[in-house]
């Protein structure tokens, strides 16, 4: 160890081992390029949290494309909504006039109410397509009337089949009626102001004095009202 005094002042060399931590401990210091960054790693999704979200893959199925809001706006409100329902419904209206007063008393009631759950199916698919639609376009102001226009169509459809609902309880009760008492068609013609009847009927009426009952059929008659 060499001792060095100059002004008084004595300075002490340091161990050979000292000195070389501290050159080691300066380099590291002065060195910024080698410096680490701290890379924060994303946090782990528990499946069984709430936070976790699966996203299903694009379909090829083109309903379930619509049904997903996975197709543009314009074509799912005039191809999917619009057209759609106009040829539905004249298909249907062709259907009940090929095959009215056909399958027995029942088969007009087995048709209407095939009819309405058809319509409402496809109006379901229809309304929540385009819904879905319009909430991930970017259009916010075609999004936003197209969206007025499902709520408009949704109370006009709950509106429509609860008005329906007197004219299905009252085709029943003519049905059951029907299959109590004959076969008999009904259809009204010349402008609503005559009734045809088509078929047979077994009406019963007591005749008068006690007698026994008696019966009354008509077939191919057409009365006025």
């Amino acid at each position: 160890m060499a001792e060095s005094s100059g002004g008084g002042r004595r300075r002490r060399a340091l161990p050979r081992a000292e000195r070389d931590r501290a050159e080691k401990t300066a380099a590291e210091l002065t060195v910024v390029d080698e410096v680490p960054i701290a890379v924060e790693a994303a946090p782990e999704v528990d499946s069984d949290s709430s936070e976790f979200v699966w996203v299903p893959p694009p379909s090829q199925n083109y309903f379930a494309r619509h049904w997903r809001g996975e197709i543009s706006l314009g074509r799912s409100y005039w191809l999917n909504g619009v057209l759609a329902g106009f040829a539905l419904r004249a298909f249907l209206t062709s259907v009940a006039h090929t095959y009215a007063g056909t399958g027995g008393p029942y088969g007009d009631v087995a048709r209407m109410v095939a009819t309405r759950i058809l319509i409402l199916s496809v109006n379901t698919w229809q309304f929540v397509g385009i819904w879905r639609s319009a909430s991930r376009s970017k259009a916010r102001g075609w999004a936003l009337a197209a969206k007025i226009c499902i709520c408009a169509g949704v109370v006009t459809t709950l509106v429509q089949y609860g008005r329906g609902l007197p004219a299905l309880r009252g085709a029943i009760a003519q049905a059951r009626w029907l299959a109590e008492n004959g076969s008999a068609t009904f259809r009204a013609d010349a402008g609503g102001t005559e009734l045809e009847v088509y078929g047979g009927t077994r009406l019963r009426e007591k005749a008068e004095g006690g007698a026994g009952p008696t019966s009354r059929s008509a077939s191919g008659a057409s009365e006025p009202l």
